[in-house]
């Protein structure tokens, strides 16, 4: 069974927006329609999850409200100079780690894989004459 916190969910489209977008800021409605796709998809891979709701990890983002009460979420500064460092080290589960990088979740954050790469959808490659 896989356990999952939302930070992680959080933490995952932000890596991925990042690497894809360059962008360091998502919104929570983007992530909330992120989550949605990942837990599709893990269900999809008859994979059992429960929610882990006890996680004393520092997140590597910031969870901010704009005037309006819309809220984002924001990569930290320090994060951005190692950006792999905490997903490389094993901290999320390999079933966690397939789910997000299905295509209909990496779609709501306007990403896709290519050659091996999570990026933008839509970059076409330059070709040189």
């Amino acid at each position: 069974m896989c356990k999952i916190n939302y930070k992680d969910i959080v933490e995952i489209a932000l890596i991925y927006n990042y690497e894809g977008n360059r962008s360091v800021m998502l919104s929570a409605e983007d992530v909330e329609e992120y989550k949605k796709s990942f837990f599709e998809n893990l269900r999809d891979m008859s994979i059992e999850y429960s929610a882990d709701l006890f996680d004393n990890r520092e997140p590597i983002y910031y969870d901010i409200k704009d005037r309006n009460n819309n809220e984002y979420y924001i990569l930290k500064q320090e994060i951005l100079d190692d950006i792999w460092n905490k997903s490389s080290i094993g901290i999320y589960a390999w079933d966690l780690m397939v789910a997000s990088q299905k295509e209909n979740a990496l779609s709501v954050l306007g990403l896709e894989i290519r050659d091996g790469n999570i990026v933008r959808k839509n970059v076409k490659k330059l070709i040189r004459k």
